[in-house]
């Protein structure tokens, strides 16, 4: 499990006008491509976490990463059968994120940004962060496309993400606020 799970520090939370909102969410996408297993944290939620664990922002990411491969590893079946998100919406499962102590057994990961810049936020991160409010999100994207647009305005970054490696295996990404 650990070899799928990526971890994406965001600035911007496409649900935020639906409060209360996690402070951290985790979606699994099992298909022809292979597992993933994401999770999303939101950049002002790290400190705040980090400050009431007594705490750094690697360990939080650590054991948040750690508790997505240990309670999935529990769920094995269901998760690559790709039922997991929809039996965590039907609180049937539990969330993927919720047991940082187990997965703090695992030890603090070395965070590195992988590329060191932040991407804009893609439709897949939307659609994980959806599917983890809503369930199984099924959009056929064939038809899709998306517009280019103008570069963006200095000192306006947007919503963001930057993939960051971490040694607790899984490959993350962050955003500056």
């Amino acid at each position: 499990m650990a070899a799928a799970v990526r971890v994406f520090v965001i600035n911007w939370d496409p649900l935020e006008f639906q409060a209360p909102r996690p402070d951290r969410f985790a979606a699994v996408n099992a298909g022809s491509l292979g597992l993933e297993i994401a999770l999303y944290l939101p950049c002002w939620r790290l400190a705040e976490l980090a400050t009431a664990r007594h705490s750094t922002i690697a360990a939080v990411i650590g054991e948040l990463a750690g508790s997505a491969i240990v309670t999935a590893a529990e769920h094995a079946e269901d998760v690559v059968a790709g039922r997991y998100p929809d039996l965590a919406v039907a609180r049937t499962a539990p969330d993927l994120l919720a047991d940082p102590e187990a997965g703090g057994a695992l030890g603090v990961p070395r965070i590195q940004a992988d590329p060191p810049s932040w991407d804009d936020i893609d439709l897949g991160a939307i659609t994980d962060i959806v599917q983890h409010a809503f369930g199984h999100v099924d959009l056929d994207r064939s038809l899709v496309e998306l517009a280019i647009l103008s570069p963006k305005a200095p000192g306006c970054p947007g919503p963001t993400l930057m993939t960051v490696s971490a040694g607790v295996p899984a490959c993350a990404r962050a955003d500056p606020p």
